[in-house]
């Protein structure tokens, strides 16, 4: 049930629904590009993540550092799509640096 008052409508109980769940922040003055997230990177969350580099190497930016402190414990999915990004750029001829972990995500070659 919806509250209207004043003009605006107030759905208490979906507003746990609008809390974020992966924070990114994109800084593109800074040379590498730096992107830092926070929350939890996994199966729903990571379709975000992508575009947003595609974009960013769609106008040129190649080199990045990732900050991922405040991001939780990945599971499949979002360990996916941290090899994915570093992949990514590195096709497009960039470079990728981490804040945190391990040197690179992408798996070792077989």
């Amino acid at each position: 049930m919806a509250l209207v008052e004043h003009g605006s409508v107030d759905y208490p109980d979906t507003a746990w629904k609008m809390d974020p769940v992966l924070e990114l922040w994109v800084n593109v003055k800074t040379v590498p590009v730096t992107v830092r997230m926070a929350g939890v990177l996994d199966g729903m969350t990571c379709n975000s993540v992508m575009p947003i580099i595609e974009e960013l190497l769609a106008e040129g930016r190649r080199d990045f550092a990732i900050q991922v402190d405040d991001l939780d414990p990945p599971d499949e999915a979002g360990f996916l799509s941290l090899a994915g990004i570093e992949r990514m750029v590195k096709d497009a001829g960039g470079s990728v640096s981490w804040s945190n972990g391990p040197e690179s995500y992408e798996p070792p070659p077989p």
